[in-house]
Parts: structure tokens; C-alpha cells; sequence
């Protein structure tokens, strides 16, 4: 963690510590999330410290949401195959009505190990990073089999699930790149696998043994059922692909779709181009086009 996370996570920590000192009485600050807070208690369990939204209705009910979708999801693995490598709840969720900024919180058990970067020197340029990777392979394997026969909730038209759902054109591409995106899409619609998702599967949520062998899961409030099951492979390196698809196809016995994968990039990264011409940021957006004709390029070099 760089100095300036450090220093903001202990700057959140400290304003819990003012404004509700019972929620973390004997903790220590362990992480932060996009609206929340993580300490570890003395006795070794995990409370998640949700925070209210700043900006408006939608985002609020957004964090209710995420809120319903991983104690949900806990209470749904601790009853299944993933109960070994992913957390259970200890408590019920409790409100925090008397606070102006705290929506509620609640307890998980800590998962061994640490999370991992996958971008950073410490994988990139490790001897074990092919073994790494398969290990990675192996457990979102594991998780999509244990998960998908239970009634998760829809997440067909929110986060990483909508966003490798559909293909979109841009103004910012020629003519001709556009026809080949249509045509990816009618791949990625022909062939898209369903499924329930992690739904913000990266090295932070994957937990790791000192030998970088992948051992749990965490953070599920965007898991849920998807279209497109390959909307938890979009985030993979590159150079981590192919031992990943040893790992995910050994434990699966099934072969990895790999042209569906970069259809699911392009169309993560074709929303997101999207969106930042909808906000009439299209100046900004000149990378994540390339990005887009990168994947796509990917795409028609990889046979059906």
C-alpha cells in the first residue's frame, strides 16, 4: 500500500473512531474499499464499515444494494462447496441511524493470506508466476461450479456483468472498425456462457499463500447471476492468460472460449467508451478507444 492509502485509510479509521468508537473498539484498520471501511477485530473476524454515499440517489441505492448482494452471497457459499475458500458472516447486519455518514456494518471471517496485485513487480517478475496464474485459473473454476445452482440474485444490468453483456459502436472509430465490433458482438451473443459471477474479480479479491498460490476469494457485492460468466476474466493480464486457462479448463474440464474473452474485453472496455462520450468527454477518451481496437484486434486473430 503507498504512503498516501496508508495515510487516508488511517484518516478513515481515525473519523470511525471519533464518530462510533463501538464499532471499532480493540480494531485496526485493514483496508478501503470505494465506500467502505475494513478492520480486523481482536478476535482475528473482519467488520465491514459501509459508508453513506455523497452523491445522490442512485449511488445510495447502489450501496444498499452491494450491501443485500455480498451478505446474501456469503449466506448462500457458506451453505456450498465454496465454503473453505471463501468468508462466512458472523453477524447480522446492524444500522448506524444515529450516524450521518455510516450506513450500516457487519462481521466475516478473515480469510488466510494476502491479496496480490496482479500488475505489480512482485508477481510480474516472479519465477512463480505461471504457477500463480493457473493457481488463479483453478479457483474461479472452483467458485463458478459451487455457485452456479444457487438463486443468486440478477446482475445481468449492473456492474462487471452488464458491462461484458453487449458490444458497443463509437463515434470516436472508423466505419470499418465499427462493422468489426457488430460482428464481435454477434460472437459474444452467440456464445456468451451464463452464470453466476464473482463480479470485480482482480488480484485484490483474490487471497494468496507465501508460495503465490491462490486460496480464497473476497468481496462479493457485485456477485450475482450474468450473461456472460467470461465478465470475471476481463481484468486478467494478458501474460497471465494462458497458464489462467490451464488452471480454469484442468478444474473445469472445460475448454476456455478464449475468443469470447476478448470479446468480454471489448465490450468492458467499449462501455466505458460509452460512457465517456455520453458525458461529452470524448477528448479524454482517446485511450480506451485504443484499447477497444487493441481487443478487438485480439479477437480476429484468435480462431472460433
Amino acid at each position: 500500500m503507498t504512503a498516501s492509502k496508508q495515510n487516508k485509510l488511517h484518516a478513515v479509521f481515525a473519523s470511525v473512531r471519533y464518530e462510533a468508537p463501538h464499532l471499532v473498539a480493540d480494531a485496526s484498520p485493514l483496508a478501503l474499499g470505494s465506500n467502505s471501511l475494513l478492520v480486523e477485530n481482536a478476535d482475528n473476524s473482519i467488520r465491514k464499515i459501509l459508508f453513506w454515499p455523497q452523491t445522490g440517489a442512485q449511488a445510495i441505492h447502489k450501496a444498499q444494494e452491494e450491501l443485500y448482494n455480498e451478505t446474501s452471497a456469503l449466506l448462500l457459499l457458506s451453505a456450498s462447496e465454496a465454503a473453505d475458500f471463501t468468508p462466512r458472516l458472523l453477524s447480522d447486519v446492524t444500522f448506524e441511524p444515529k450516524s450521518p455518514d455510516i450506513l450500516a456494518t457487519y462481521s466475516m471471517s478473515k480469510m488466510a493470506g494476502a491479496s496480490r496485485n496482479w500488475f505489480n513487480p512482485e508477481i510480474r517478475q516472479s519465477p512463480l508466476k505461471a504457477d500463480y496464474f493457473e493457481s488463479v485459473g483453478r479457483l474461479l473454476a472452483r467458485f463458478h461450479e459451487a455457485a452456479k445452482d444457487l438463486p443468486f440474485a440478477d446482475s445481468t444490468h449492473k456492474g462487471m456483468a452488464m458491462a461484458a453483456d453487449k458490444i458497443h459502436s463509437s463515434s470516436l472509430h472508423s466505419a470499418a472498425t465499427n462493422a468489426a465490433l457488430e460482428q464481435a458482438d454477434a460472437y459474444l451473443q452467440a456464445h456468451r456462457q451464463t452464470g453466476v459471477v464473482h463480479g470485480d474479480f482482480h488480484g485484490g479479491n483474490v487471497m494468496t499463500n507465501p508460495h503465490l498460490q491462490a486460496t480464497g476469494l473476497i468481496d462479493f457485492s457485485t456477485a450475482g447471476y450474468a450473461a456472460n460468466l467470461y465478465a470475471d476474466m476481463v481484468f486478467l493480464p494478458p501474460d497471465g492468460e494462458d497458464d489462467f486457462a490451464r488452471g480454469y479448463e484442468s478444474q473445469s474440464h472445460r475448454a476456455l472460449d478464449r475468443k469470447l474473452l476478448h470479446a468480454a474485453r471489448i465490450a468492458f472496455e467499449s462501455l466505458r467508451l460509452k460512457d465517456m462520450t455520453d458525458m461529452g468527454l470524448e477528448q479524454m477518451s482517446g485511450s480506451i478507444a485504443d484499447d477497444v481496437e487493441k481487443h478487438l484486434k485480439a479477437f480476429e486473430n484468435t480462431p472460433a
